[in-house]
């Protein structure tokens, strides 16, 4: 038996009902989180950014699709010690993100959609209460842009599948004092050098950047070092 001829496929008026739907149903079951769009120099050998900073929130509604509680491995102990490997997938209607674009023409000269290495921003402290919850963050990991493949002939969401936010000296500079704050007593011991390698004492940069000058020898003559 065909396809039923009284629902068409690239029908416009769908299509906006479907969207409706989804943005509705976001709106309703959903929870409000901030979007931090990830900014800084992308090493172009490695791919990756090597001054992360983060200087812009902005609140979207999001459906928590793994509402039964965190994915991922979870907190496991390995030959380094505890590890926190927890995993979120959420659901972002496409309509709500490009509304954010519209609003703020600068972020899309840089993306469509969000990406890769962003951050995503659960705020749990109670407003006036002396409760001493924490928000929690989540970055991105990868972003599926065809999720609910092409119903009615169009797409209406992103996937986002997040992982726990492992902080490694990001900057924050949101407006958002929970979010700001939230690393002060690790930042508060780093010390900013500039183009070198920030010294702290919660880690050994300095230590190993100095050890390594005494190795690695990266003249002309020698670019893969000398060993005797």
């Amino acid at each position: 038996m065909p396809k039923n001829h009284y629902f068409g496929y690239n029908s416009l008026s769908e299509q906006r009902l479907i969207e409706d739907l989804v943005v509705e149903a976001i709106s309703i079951y959903g929870v409000n989180a901030y979007w931090l769009p990830r900014k800084g120099t992308t090493d172009k050998l490695y791919g990756e950014s090597t001054d992360r900073y983060f200087d812009e929130a902005y609140v979207l509604p999001f459906y928590v699709a793994t509402a039964e509680g965190w994915g991922g491995e979870r907190d496991i102990i390995t030959r380094f010690g505890l590890e926190v490997r927890e995993t979120l997938t959420l659901n972002l209607a496409r309509r709500d993100f490009d509304n954010l674009l519209s609003e703020q023409i600068h972020l899309g000269a840089s993306r469509s959609r969000p990406l890769e290495g962003d951050l995503i921003y659960f705020d749990l402290t109670t407003p006036n209460t002396s409760s001493q919850r924490q928000g929690t963050f989540m970055e991105i990991n990868f972003v599926e842009h065809e999720s609910i493949f092409y119903q009615v002939g169009n797409l209406q969401m992103y996937e986002i599948r997040c992982e726990d936010f492992r902080y490694s000296q990001e900057r924050f500079s949101t407006g958002i004092v929970n979010i700001d704050q939230s690393f002060n007593a690790i930042t508060s011991k780093v010390n900013f050098t500039g183009d070198a390698m920030p010294d702290s004492d919660i880690a050994d940069n300095q230590t190993i950047e100095t050890d390594g000058g005494t190795v690695l020898d990266l003249s002309e003559d020698s670019p893969f070092g000398e060993y005797n």
